[in-house]
């Protein structure tokens, strides 16, 4: 078994502050629409705010549900600002009108990033009539009022594989200095999505081939990149993450905090895999407490599951993106696809 790794403050936060959502998408793996039971009050998350600022995070991600819901998003963001943390908003879009953008652009908001899950009639079915200009708008209006960063988010299942082609080209006829991350929908019960929409290895090639592609066709007008599940070692594509891939960073350069206050290395992991709620451990007590988040700090290779089981990266790489290897496996350090297996296993073929 290996020792700790070093603790160092999360380089970032997702923080889900509400899990209310004006959407009903299709996919939501957390069923996003009333607020959740003892969702933190404003005095409570104004004191995680000043938390994570003591912690030295470098940024935070607003996150729901939809943020825009909660009443005093702004103080919150406020209070991150002035605390010299990055923060970014992730939303659907449909709030986010020429006001808003001008307000969360007066407060220092440095990212806006808005889901986008294929061409207008394929959106539109997941999320919503409407849902697709009001998407479209608001990284317009993020552009107009100078927010340095965009970011559109394509979750991937099989209901909307089919569609990245057309997202793309409208895209490309729209948008400049537009980053676009493509990863894979998180599918498993509990959430709303038929997990028979789960991708099989066939769509996860198809939509790998289609990255790679289309990183080349954007040159320097989108900035296009596979997500953390896109990998792993691949010699074909190379790293479709945009950096080399060193294992999951859940609880060792990230850390999550649901509505409720529940504390996650990744927001996306489910809920038993929550270490503790900030009503009752701080901050700096969870994360310099050496047997938090035990999946990845005292991870060994002999943790490997499935065919990861014995691989030459597996101390490096520990088997992928853990909340995808739960959703499509069942166990954390298991990959479900895997660029250098699948290369490898092609190759003797």
């Amino acid at each position: 078994m290996t020792g700790p790794r070093p603790l160092r403050a999360p380089a970032y936060v997702l923080w889900e502050i509400t899990r209310a959502c004006n959407l009903r998408c299709k996919h939501c793996l957390t069923r996003g629409g009333r607020a959740i039971e003892g969702e933190l009050t404003t005095d409570e998350a104004l004191d995680v705010c000043e938390q994570l600022g003591a912690l030295g995070v470098g940024a935070v991600a607003l996150m729901g549900g939809e943020p825009l819901l909660r009443g005093d998003w702004a103080t919150l963001v406020e209070a991150l600002v002035g605390r010299s943390m990055s923060v970014s908003i992730v939303t659907n879009g449909v709030l986010f009108d020429r006001e808003v953008a001008e307000r969360v652009s007066a407060l220092g908001v440095t990212q806006v990033v808005v889901s986008l899950d294929g061409g207008e009639r394929t959106h539109d079915q997941n999320r919503g009539r409407g849902s697709f200009s009001k998407a479209v708008e608001a990284l317009g209006h993020a552009a107009e009022v100078g927010i340095p960063h965009r970011m559109a988010v394509t979750s991937v299942s099989k209901a909307n594989a089919h569609d990245l082609e057309t997202l793309l080209r409208f895209l490309l006829e729209r948008e400049r200095g537009l980053d676009w991350v493509l990863n894979f929908s998180s599918l498993r019960h509990g959430g709303r999505m038929d997990l028979a929409l789960r991708i099989d290895e066939r769509t996860f090639c198809e939509v790998v081939e289609f990255t790679h592609r289309a990183r080349r066709r954007a040159g320097d007008r989108l900035s296009i990149t596979g997500s953390h599940d896109m990998g792993y070692f691949s010699r074909r594509y190379g790293d479709l993450s945009g950096r080399d891939w060193n294992g999951c960073v859940a609880g060792l350069e990230a850390l999550g905090i649901a509505a409720d206050g529940g504390i996650k290395g990744c927001l996306t992991l489910p809920d038993h895999l929550v270490d503790g709620n900030i009503r009752e451990v701080s901050l700096h007590d969870l994360w310099n407490d050496p047997d938090s988040f035990s999946y990845n700090r005292r991870f060994s290779v002999s943790d490997l599951k499935g065919e990861c089981t014995g691989c030459e990266h597996g101390s490096r790489c520990r088997g992928g993106c853990l909340e995808f290897g739960l959703t499509m496996t069942g166990e954390l350090h298991s990959a479900p696809f895997c660029l250098w297996r699948i290369e490898n296993r092609d190759e003797r073929a």
